[in-house]
């Protein structure tokens, strides 16, 4: 048995397990960060895909309308 006993065992396990806290929070604040750039990623495209349907909804309404004043 070690010098302190239980007492330091359960110290020892609180020290253990504030650690294993911390570097959970760490880890969590890494994956929502990375979450977080995969979102504007995901957003950047989506416009950039609005943006080229609106392109090709304007083509098709002037070809449309050209069409119909033959």
């Amino acid at each position: 048995m070690r010098s302190g006993g239980v007492a330091a065992g359960d110290s020892f396990n609180r020290r253990e397990q504030a650690m294993e806290n911390v570097w959970f929070r760490q880890h969590e604040v890494e994956n929502i960060q990375k979450m977080r750039e995969r979102l504007e990623a995901q957003r950047k495209q989506l416009d950039q895909f609005e943006s080229h349907l609106e392109e090709m909804e304007k083509a098709a309404k002037v070809r449309q309308e050209s069409a119909s004043s033959q």
